[in-house]
């Protein structure tokens, strides 16, 4: 999917409804060629109650994954912004606790770690394991400091807010990994061809409104299918998912 990478969402999104719009006109033309509309028009009953009903099926599983996928796309922006709001807590907490000032650049290194590294990774479906090292040193500066040996205090709050950002971190490598099963994209591209393809068998007189009518309900599934691909790859093209939140906590904190 790389030329994916280099396509805004929109361009996406509008070139698979034309994939799907020439491969029905086209499917209709050949169609029209070989099978004369005589043949078919007899059977434009049973063919329309057939289509109502599948249509229905395929309209209530295309919202069921529009829906499926938007919230996913919903939850990782979340995810994103809990584990930058921990980080800067975090990075907060070490600046009132005496001799932490290494644990508190750690901080830093890991938010621009995630940006540098991360960002990029996720783009594969993965976390970065130069991340990951940042990561850990965060929690090796802090067995370097007695204050957090001895524990209470600031101490303690640092490790609760620490574990909340490895949660956080462990969140979002689980949600980058993640992705719309095979078989759900077997189902929506196969049963919007069935639709399809019921429109291409309608037995329509009028040639040119037959391909008007097939190329629009293609382009409608095609949309719909186009933006379940872009939303189940949410940090790939130039309108993926941005690192701003872990660019905020940057500013937020103190030197």
């Amino acid at each position: 999917m790389g030329i994916l990478d280099q396509l805004p969402a929109w361009a996406v999104v509008i070139g698979i409804a034309l994939l799907w719009v020439a491969l029905a006109v086209g499917l209709l033309l050949l169609v029209r060629r070989f099978v004369a509309v005589e043949r078919l028009e007899p059977h434009n009953d049973v063919s329309g109650f057939v289509f109502a009903g599948v249509g229905v099926v395929y309209a209530v599983l295309l919202a069921f994954l529009v829906i499926g996928v938007w919230e996913g796309y919903e939850e990782q922006r979340r995810i994103i912004d809990s584990e930058a709001g921990h980080l800067v807590t975090v990075h907060r907490l070490a600046g009132m606790i005496e001799g932490a000032d290494a644990t508190k650049a750690a901080t830093r290194a890991y938010a621009e770690s995630v940006i540098r590294d991360d960002w990029p990774a996720m783009r594969s479906g993965r976390l970065s394991g130069d991340a990951d090292a940042a990561f850990h040193e965060i929690a090796m500066e802090a067995t370097r400091v007695p204050a957090f040996s001895t524990g209470g205090g600031w101490a303690d709050l640092y490790v609760n807010d620490l574990h909340e950002l490895r949660m956080a971190r462990t969140a979002r490598a689980t949600a980058v990994a993640s992705s719309l099963p095979g078989v759900l994209w077997l189902v929506l591209v196969l049963g919007g061809a069935i639709a399809v393809g019921y429109v291409v068998l309608y037995g329509m007189r009028n040639l040119l409104l037959h391909v008007i009518l097939t190329a629009a309900f293609a382009a409608l599934v095609g949309l719909s299918v186009g933006v379940v691909v872009v939303l189940d790859a949410p940090y790939r093209g130039p309108d993926g998912i941005p690192p701003d939140a872990f660019l905020r906590a940057i500013e937020r904190m103190e030197p």
